[in-house]
């Protein structure tokens, strides 16, 4: 299986991407949103989304890999 390392725009910015031992991605890192990590549950659904502007999206999935809800935590900084 072939995984996309790296995407290299036009206008010079480059996106790195990163996977898990099981192929799936882990870790996208570009100049624009800075890193955005991903995990996954025990069926290789994904659990969670991070980016780096404190951003997390968690997802749950029931045991026939319907997505059962969404939720969005953002840190807030003060």
């Amino acid at each position: 299986m072939l995984s996309l390392a790296a995407l290299l725009y036009s206008y010079g910015n480059t996106t790195a991407y990163k996977y898990n031992g099981n192929g799936r991605l882990a870790k996208a890192t570009d100049p624009d949103v800075s890193t955005r990590r991903y995990t996954y549950d025990f069926r290789g659904n994904l659990a969670s989304k991070a980016d780096g502007r404190g951003m997390t999206t968690y997802y749950y999935c029931d045991s026939m890999k319907q997505q059962v809800f969404t939720l969005l935590v953002y840190r807030i900084s003060m």
